[in-house]
């Protein structure tokens, strides 16, 4: 794979996972996800968090305090140290990371009983969005999140709307998952390149977000425009399917595939 300057078929060696159950308790108290869970997002959509001190001597039991937490995660190397100065700057710094902590995130949701994603359901709409340009896997993930009300009231509305959608785009075997990527003088907001040969279509995605208080159909038009213009500044290629979605608060008001210019 290196000689063909590709990425391997499998990300993640079965070595380097974790039995997440485990650590459910890391992300999960008093009934409730807590801050933890909200940094995992943070990371998951490509930010970087801070602290002061990377500790090396803590008990277990001290983890769910956030500094302890990143410090824990640091040392098992879900993130490197990306700026180094008065505070320390840490980031994923590869997608098998982005795959492992998209799949604890998964398994931190699963306690919800109000959870209703299906991997394998996910999985599959996704080869058919790859293979046939089907957008029902987008519906699909609107639906969960709209769903999801005891997960979605401890993050806010448009954070958790795309950090939802990157974990678990995040979670297929045949695409690589990028966020703001550099194209054409513009910035792509997720991009899913594929990693098998055999796939058809990449998917160029750009998301819109509106807040309920302020939805009217009006808005939604300029948004839709909005998107398709920033659209139409990437230039992939016809094997690149370019999709636009607009979210509303926790619901998904439109999905549509973008082929024309404006």
């Amino acid at each position: 794979m290196i000689r063909k300057n590709r990425e391997p078929r499998d990300l993640i060696d079965v070595n380097v996972r974790t039995d997440y159950s485990k650590l459910k308790f890391l992300v999960y108290s008093n009934q409730k996800l807590n801050g933890n869970f909200k940094m995992l997002n943070q990371l998951i959509l490509g930010e970087n968090v801070t602290t002061t001190q990377i500790k090396d001597n803590f008990s277990a039991f001290e983890l769910t305090n956030e500094d302890n937490f990143k410090s824990f995660i640091y040392s098992l190397g879900f993130v490197t140290i990306e700026k180094y100065r008065i505070a320390i700057r840490l980031k994923i710094p590869n997608q098998t990371l982005k795959k492992l902590l998209a799949e604890f995130i998964h398994y931190a949701y699963k306690d919800f009983n109000d959870y209703t994603m299906k991997i394998e359901r996910l999985n599959n709409s996704l080869l058919n969005l790859a293979y046939e340009k089907d957008l029902s896997v987008f519906h699909y993930i609107g639906n969960a999140i709209k769903s999801s009300t005891s997960i979605r009231d401890y993050i806010d509305g448009e954070n958790f709307v795309k950090a939802y959608l990157l974990a678990y785009l995040n979670l297929n075997t045949f695409y690589e998952l990028k966020s703001e990527v550099e194209s054409n003088k513009g910035y792509i907001d997720t991009l899913l390149n594929p990693i098998k040969e055999e796939v058809p279509y990449g998917v160029i995605i750009e998301l819109k977000y509106i807040k309920r208080s302020e939805f009217n159909n009006t808005i939604l038009q300029t948004q839709i425009i909005q998107a398709k213009k920033q659209l139409n500044q990437y230039d992939m290629g016809s094997k690149y399917i370019k999709i636009v979605l607009v979210f509303s608060g926790w619901e998904l008001v439109h999905c549509e595939e973008e082929n024309l210019t404006l």
